[in-house]
């Protein structure tokens, strides 16, 4: 027999919110950071604007460092939409859609039919 208090106690841990987490966040914008700071480098580089002269050795080691990072972004972006898919099934708001619906709204509006009669009144 279960009581009331250990119900609601499991009823609301089904509804909470989601921890925060600081750090992945912290994370994420180091591996696209990272990302960013690798083409930039393999860019110059390839270019010849370094006195780094590309040889296959050097485009190899671009080439794996770039594929890392690939994977890495990779991997972030798949564990985000795993977390999201785990949300929607489980019904939590965790999986923030309603953010997204605040974007598709602006597009609404910016894209509607009142806005494109009235730009097409404006043009000759």
């Amino acid at each position: 027999m279960t009581s009331a208090d250990a119900t609601a106690a499991a009823f609301e841990t089904l509804v909470a919110e989601p921890r925060r987490r600081p750090m992945r966040r912290v994370a994420v914008a180091l591996a696209v950071a990272l990302a960013l700071l690798s083409a930039f480098l393999t860019f110059i580089v390839l270019t010849g604007l370094t006195p780094i002269v590309p040889t296959r050795e050097v485009v190899v080691t671009f080439l794996l460092i770039n594929s890392a990072t690939i994977v890495l972004l990779l991997f972030i972006i798949g564990s985000e939409v795993w977390s999201m898919i785990q949300a929607r099934r489980s019904g939590r708001a965790a999986a923030r859609l309603h953010e997204h619906d605040g974007v598709m709204e602006l597009g609404r509006r910016i894209y509607s039919p009142a806005c494109s009669s009235s730009r097409s009144r404006l043009t000759p």
